[in-house]
């Protein structure tokens, strides 16, 4: 394995800076958080799950112990969340919560859209290629 990595070919990462500003302004001063994003950034369902199983891996570490039970236990986070149909959903509405700007240039979100995912690799969500590339 060491050998794979001491010839493996260098590949540069492309980071991007993401910028998360209030919708609301608190006495008149709108504060901005700067994050910089590696291969993708998440709002909505998909971040909520993946908090969910972010979570649970923290508080029981006894439970990932393999690559199946991981995948498992990812499932059950989104399986609960598709049963918490109503008003637990924080990311039911969205478009009307989220106001999307890249390079300069709006985004509309439709409604009914209930994640937005923006990424800077060709794959997501353990391999899946999104534009058959």
């Amino acid at each position: 394995w060491l050998e794979a990595v001491e010839n493996a070919e260098v590949t540069l990462l492309d980071r991007w800076t993401v910028t998360l500003a209030p919708a609301l302004r608190r006495r008149g001063k709108a504060e901005t958080t700067n994050m910089v994003m590696n291969n993708y950034f998440g709002v909505g369902v998909d971040a909520k799950i993946s908090l969910g199983f972010h979570t649970s891996r923290q508080t029981r570490p006894h439970l990932f112990t393999s690559r199946f039970l991981n995948k498992l236990v990812y499932a059950g986070t989104g399986w609960r969340e598709l049963l918490h149909w109503g008003t637990q959903r924080s990311y039911a509405k969205l478009h009307t919560k989220l106001h999307l700007v890249c390079d300069g240039v709006v985004v509309p979100i439709p409604p009914g859209m209930e994640g937005v995912i923006v990424l800077n690799i060709p794959s997501y969500g353990g391999g899946c290629d999104l534009w058959r590339t």
